[in-house]
């Protein structure tokens, strides 16, 4: 994820804004449980009804702060998110502009997408389902050490489903990324060269091609969805577990007197807290395999190098660069010239070869080409 921290790294100071906005609201969730324990043991139980109004009037502002706080992490995250998808498309656009047009609509588009959603809401919310769960647990190891082991021990069972759910998942979106990129350009040739396909009656034959293509990005969104479907319940089950063992529990320690009615109503509260960012795990591991499967083909475009450079805009090409070995081309007039994005004056090609995939092309090829004249080469129909 390098390359994404690049991108990342220019909205830090936004970053920190978001993430102790978030930290506060998840704090002002965590105080609503100790006001409904308060309500519980000192107002219903104890009688003091004198305080019922403040510790209403303490639910209400923990409400009104907690929407403030949440707009602003959310505004900001996905402020930041807008940034980093654009700057990223524009470089990645810049780079590409010699691969297939297919592959190029893949990336620029589908790849960017997931990764500007990993650094806006899904990367929000599994931040916040950290530190969420971080300090929740804590609460409510407060409250009672022993109860708070249940949760813990589902916590880990949860984690382990999850980690299998986003390896298998990983292992998939690769695949999908892949046959996205192949299956646009299949596509954006065969609109393309239309005339050409129907010139040469191959419709079929694009067709049967297209559909192969068409078929295994199927197959891949139904593994997707079956490795889904296999975890998914198990991590919603194992939720509410959670909650079932926490009251079952909690009510045999409230039976011996180790624990209040009022402590166990905060404790179900915190318990409460916890089940949906558990229930959101495989969510965000969807979406999570998603974006590092599109992250590595973006990091591999950008780690390719053009074969063919323009003279001047890169220090580093040479005249001849990317040509066919075995001889020389030439430009009399200003071909090397680093201002010259045209060729002025003749080409002369001197006993030019061309092999490709194995097989000779061109073998020993001379001519000269004047300025303001046109060659043109024939070759068999349909080559």
């Amino acid at each position: 994820m390098k390359n994404i921290w690049r991108y990342a790294k220019r909205y830090w100071p936004l970053y920190v804004i978001a993430v102790v906005s978030m930290v506060i609201s998840i704090l002002l969730d965590a105080a609503a449980p100790q006001i409904t324990r308060r309500i519980i043991d000192d107002v219903i139980v104890g009688g003091q009804l004198g305080l019922l109004t403040r510790l209403l009037l303490g639910l209400l502002g923990i409400g009104l702060g907690r929407g403030v706080f949440q707009y602003t992490k959310e505004f900001i995250f996905d402020y930041a998110a807008s940034g980093i998808g654009s700057h990223l498309r524009k470089d990645l656009f810049d780079h590409i502009q010699t691969h297939n047009t297919g592959e190029l609509m893949a990336r620029v588009k589908d790849d960017v997408d997931r990764i500007w959603n990993a650094c806006g809401f899904v990367g929000m919310l599994i931040l916040e389902c950290l530190i969420h769960t971080a300090i929740m647990v804590t609460c409510m190891f407060k409250i009672s050490p022993v109860l708070t082991v249940a949760p813990l021990l589902v916590m880990v069972l949860i984690m382990v489903t999850a980690v299998k759910l986003e390896k298998g998942l990983g292992a998939v979106y690769d695949q999908i990324s892949e046959e996205t990129a192949q299956m646009n350009t299949v596509a954006q040739e065969a609109i393309a060269g239309v005339r050409t396909v129907k010139a040469f009656a191959r419709e079929p034959y694009e067709n049967r091609k297209f559909e192969s293509h068409n078929k295994r990005f199927y197959e891949l969104n139904m593994e997707q969805a079956r490795l889904i479907a296999r975890y998914q319940p198990n991590i919603s089950f194992l939720a509410k577990v959670l909650l079932m063992t926490v009251i079952v529990a909690g009510g045999l320690l409230v039976i011996r007197g180790q624990m209040t009615i009022g402590q166990l109503g905060a404790f179900s509260e915190y318990a409460s807290n916890i089940v949906w960012p558990m229930e959101m795990v495989g969510w965000l591991s969807n979406d999570l395999a998603a974006a590092l499967a599109s992250e590595k083909k973006i990091r591999a475009i950008f780690a390719q190098e053009p074969d063919i450079r323009v003279m001047g805009a890169d220090p580093g090409a040479r005249a001849g660069e990317g040509m066919a070995e075995g001889g020389a081309v030439t430009g009399d007039g200003g071909l090397c010239q680093p201002d010259a994005f045209e060729i002025q004056g003749g080409i002369r090609f001197d006993q030019v070869d061309l092999t490709l995939h194995g097989q000779q092309i061109l073998k020993g090829i001379s001519f000269d080409l004047p300025a303001g004249r046109t060659l043109g080469i024939m070759g068999m129909t349909g080559s």
